[in-house]
């Protein structure tokens, strides 16, 4: 049996171990918050660090004899970095960026089923995945821009006019084409999780442009991607295509679970539309992986 002063001589020993880690704690709060808290707040306030999913490549479809029918290609696309983007004045700078674009052959994403020319009108059935969620869109924001989910495609653009405050000076197109990125940077996602992806497939001479200017067009950043390319003119029906994720089959659909349930996607990936893309879709989808940029706010 341990007599009392065994006892006490363990109590007295485990007090001042406990004394010695709370001196220890103690000592590196003062040298975090006192000898050096003004350097680490500097730190802490000119320093951003973000995650970005990196897309996985799909798989490579080959033919018996191992040639090659469906496999990818490296292409470069521009994205909008939402912890660098800024607000003030970016529908000029999305304007811009649209013109650099298609000057350079390219097309801006534009996922707003409305035409881009005058005089405008909807560009799906009411019963299409994107005329619904411009309709469900317009539903939630009608006590912000003041129109509701049974306006017609001029109305929705005016009051989404005015609701940006987009000035007189901008024509016609120069607003169409605000509104419809606006819209889709809302519905397909920016935010300090997901970057938005402007424009694919662009050239290495638009993306020089831009990094010419980089102080201009901060939050502008370019990514390699893989666009899947087909390298045979037969059996299309079989091999067929993918499409970008659909609410249906995020969720899923016919009592059949959704892309959500496997830890593998997230909602801006592409999926089989049909055939063996998507026959094959657990064996040709990969694993997305992760990027953490630390990024400089300003500062000395």
């Amino acid at each position: 049996m341990v007599n009392k002063n065994q006892l006490l001589r363990r109590l007295i020993a485990l007090a001042c171990v406990l004394l010695v880690c709370a001196s220890l704690a103690g000592w590196k709060l003062t040298q975090l918050q006192l000898v050096h808290g003004e350097e680490n707040v500097k730190k802490a306030a000119v320093h951003l660090t973000t995650i970005t999913t990196v897309s996985a490549a799909r798989g490579e479809i080959l033919d018996r004899y191992g040639r090659p029918l469906v496999t990818n290609r490296t292409a470069f696309s521009m994205v909008l970095t939402y912890s660098n983007w800024q607000t003030e004045g970016q529908f000029d700078r999305l304007l811009e960026l649209t013109r650099m674009v298609e000057a350079d052959g390219g097309e801006v994403k534009d996922v707003m089923p409305i035409s881009k020319t005058a005089p405008y009108t909807f560009t799906a059935e009411n019963a299409d995945e994107a005329m619904t969620k411009l309709r469900k869109y317009m539903a939630e924001s009608e006590n912000k821009i003041h129109v509701g989910n049974t306006a017609t495609a001029p109305e929705f653009i005016e009051a989404m006019r005015v609701y940006l405050k987009l000035p007189d000076t901008y024509s016609q197109q120069d607003v169409r084409t605000v509104v419809g990125l606006y819209y889709s940077m809302r519905t397909v996602g920016f935010d300090m999780r997901q970057n938005f992806t402007l424009a694919t497939d662009v050239t290495v001479d638009l993306i020089a442009k831009v990094k010419e200017n980089h102080k201009k067009y901060a939050g502008v950043d370019f990514q390699t991607e893989s666009v899947r390319q087909y390298d045979t003119e037969y059996a299309a029906h079989l091999l067929d295509t993918v499409h970008p994720m659909w609410t249906e089959d995020w969720d899923g659909e016919d009592g059949k679970p959704g892309y959500k349930e496997d830890p593998r996607y997230n909602m801006n990936d592409s999926v089989g539309d049909s055939g063996i893309e998507k026959a094959m879709e657990s064996y040709l989808h990969g694993t997305s992986g992760s990027a953490t940029v630390e990024t400089t706010l300003g500062g000395d």
